[in-house]
């Protein structure tokens, strides 16, 4: 029950992500224009776990890949916390 709300919020980052491509493919957009948009996607999705400047953006053969690599903690008994790895890369096509 306490990783459900961590799971939730890394489905959000899923969507943000995958949404952020969907916009973007094509678009010729540069890093600039994916943080943006992705730190509008977190704003309004009220994603606190990660941050647009945390999320790498690195040049591709066909455009640029998006990387949000981070983990997520919950409390679990006294000093002891669960611990989530997670790992999404969509690539943005130019």
């Amino acid at each position: 029950i306490r990783l459900t709300p961590i799971y939730l919020e890394y489905l959000k980052v899923d969507a943000a992500l995958d949404a952020a491509k969907k916009d973007l493919d094509g678009s010729n957009a540069g890093p600039a224009q994916i943080r943006t948009a992705l730190e509008r996607r977190f704003d309004i999705e009220d994603i606190r776990s990660i941050r647009s400047r945390d999320v790498s953006v690195e040049r591709s053969s066909n455009g640029y890949l998006v990387n949000a690599k981070y983990e997520g903690r919950a409390p679990f008994l006294g000093n002891i916390y669960l611990v989530m790895d997670f790992d999404k890369s969509v690539e943005v096509v130019r």
